[in-house]
């Protein structure tokens, strides 16, 4: 009897022990690994795989696996800080800025916001049923649905 009760007590010992071994593995990455900005704010993943980080005065960075990529007021977004990405079912990449929305669609960024009637801070995106694009910002609720 006291050796079926060694055994039990051993398995279930090494049992516990096991379950607590486990370990997680965290990275930081920085602008030292290839990030524009150490603040980030947003992360999505586009068709491709790559992954797009929202940065607080660094535009986006966009990382493939091996290389990156940087977009900022110089390629058309409307502003350098950028607090949320959000894919669409039709794979474009929406982006909010500070001071408005930008797309990126086949390979370029699109300021679909030109006369600014949305120059608020946007903080985020979703997407219902019927394609609707439903836009949170500081100014309150908007919505966007495409013509085609």
């Amino acid at each position: 009897m006291l050796f079926r009760k060694t055994i039990i007590f051993v398995f279930l010992f090494f049992s516990l022990y096991l379950t607590k071994a486990q370990r997680f593995n965290f990275r930081q990455f920085s602008v030292e690994d290839g990030l524009s900005q150490s603040q980030v704010f947003d992360i999505e993943q586009d068709a491709y795989g790559n992954m797009w980080f929202a940065t607080y005065g660094g535009g986006i960075t966009v990382y493939n696996g091996t290389a990156v990529k940087y977009y900022s007021t110089n390629d058309g977004l409307p502003n350098n800080s950028v607090n949320s990405l959000f894919l669409s079912s039709d794979s474009t990449m929406w982006i909010g800025t500070l001071k408005g929305i930008a797309i990126y669609k086949d390979d370029k960024i699109v300021d679909v916001d030109p006369e600014r009637k949305l120059q608020s801070n946007i903080e985020d995106f979703a997407e219902d049923t019927s394609g609707t694009i439903w836009i949170g910002s500081y100014d309150g609720l908007w919505k966007y649905k495409s013509d085609s």
